[in-house]
């Protein structure tokens, strides 16, 4: 029966052809539009967590309803050391965070301090990587009679005229009610991808931050980094049962991304989900041609039907074979589209593809929603990426199929024969 169904296919070789290469181009554009939607979510995700918020944080409960300079925590509430011990963890940073006024005689603007340890954050999140100007904190912070290091970001750096060297006066209000102050020299410019960090952001060692914020040895938040191969929310069922045990469970918040950025992750959930309307459509036309392919075929073999009946074959082999003509029509066609979608797309996944073609600056450099991406996009490529529209389009073929062979099976020989039907 395959032999028969393939020789059938054969028979007009132009108008099968066409079929199984319009089947192979959706299948290519379904496996490619996939890999690209899933590169582009992630660098998403990926540019804003980052830098900042990484993958998840732990607050004081009162801090998430009231980011007051006032709500912080201690080492004893939340066990940096044995946090860090999880095998669910791969870095953890903890952070000081206030706001204040910063500039020099000229001009001042007001921006966000985040007081880090140099190291931890390095680890946490990229932001020490992003200096195009200078360098990252030193290990220590400043001894007495030193001004203490800074690390700004590009934008506000360029609103205060600020580059590796200057000096800075910072002035805020202390958890004490005393006005904090002290001069502050430029050691780095960070461009972190993200506009409102860079236009605000002011990084110092978390020591300092503490001494200018009067927060002996407390913390807002802690930033954690989660071992990549469990990146989810479900591993930090761990972290919550040690921050259960080190302090009461309602004093101490940990939150996945997702939970402090919701906008975000709803977004990216509906762009995944509205990408299935592309996939319908592709499906729908895919499907449309095979149909249409078999339908004329149907048409213009009454008469082949009609002798194959009158010799003994049955309505049912009769509609077999012309089921088994469309999913092999569907199923070499959509190898031949698994092939080609997967090799351009492992393309773009190795070498990446350049944005410049969609951007007006033409170096591929754009921003979305606040966010920078990076000049190339590199794809995701995985099995079920190939392996799913090759299945759809299988039993789609053979749903197509149906009936053109039920139409078939079902005339009568006798008028097939004399071409009157």
């Amino acid at each position: 029966m395959l032999k028969l169904a393939l020789r059938n296919l054969s028979r007009n070789r132009w108008r099968s052809g066409l079929t199984a290469g319009g089947i192979a181009v959706a299948t290519a554009m379904l496996i490619w539009t996939e890999g690209m939607n899933e590169a582009f979510l992630s660098e998403m995700a990926s540019s804003v967590t980052a830098v900042e918020l990484a993958d998840a944080q732990i607050h004081a409960r009162d801090y998430v309803e009231e980011r007051s300079i006032f709500h912080t925590f201690g080492e004893d509430a939340v066990p940096l050391d044995r946090l860090r011990a999880l095998p669910a963890i791969d870095a953890a940073a903890p952070r000081v965070l206030l706001f204040g006024l910063i500039g020099n005689e000229q001009r001042s603007r007001v921006g966000r301090l985040t007081g880090v340890d140099p190291a931890m954050e390095l680890e946490t999140t990229r932001v020490a990587r992003s200096i195009t100007d200078g360098r990252w904190l030193a290990g220590r912070p400043a001894r007495d009679g030193e001004p203490r290091e800074c690390v700004l970001g590009r934008t506000l750096a360029g609103e205060l005229k600020a580059r590796v060297g200057s000096e800075l006066v910072l002035f805020l209000q202390a958890a004490d009610g005393s006005l904090g102050n002290d001069l502050l020299e430029v050691v780095g410019i960070a461009r972190t991808g993200n506009s409102m960090l860079d236009r605000a952001a002011i990084y110092l060692h978390i020591e300092d931050a503490q001494f200018l914020g009067a927060l002996e040895g407390k913390w807002h938040e802690v930033a954690l980094r989660l071992d990549p191969k469990t990146p989810g929310a479900e591993s930090l069922a761990p972290v919550k049962e040690l921050l259960d045990t080190a302090a009461a469970p309602d004093e101490i918040v940990l939150r996945h991304w997702s939970e402090i950025v919701p906008d975000l992750a709803d977004m990216i959930e509906l762009s995944k989900r509205s990408i299935w309307i592309l996939y319908g459509i592709l499906y729908f036309l895919a499907g449309l041609c095979i149909f249409n392919t078999q339908r004329m075929s149907a048409f213009e073999r009454r008469r082949e039907f009609g002798v194959l009946l009158a010799i003994g074959v049955t309505p049912r082999r009769m509609a077999g074979l012309i089921v088994l003509e469309t999913v092999s029509l569907a199923a070499i066609g959509g190898l031949a589209g698994v092939a080609l979608g997967s090799a351009i797309t492992w393309y773009h996944s190795a070498y990446g593809l350049n944005m410049g073609a969609f951007t007006s600056t033409g170096d591929g450099s754009f921003s979305y929603l606040g966010v920078d991406f990076a000049p190339r996009l590199y794809f995701r490529l995985t099995p079920r990426m190939a392996i799913m529209p090759w299945a759809t389009l299988f039993a789609l073929g053979s749903i197509c199929g149906l009936w053109p062979a039920l139409k078939s099976a079902r005339i009568d020989s006798v008028r097939a024969i004399a071409g009157r039907t």
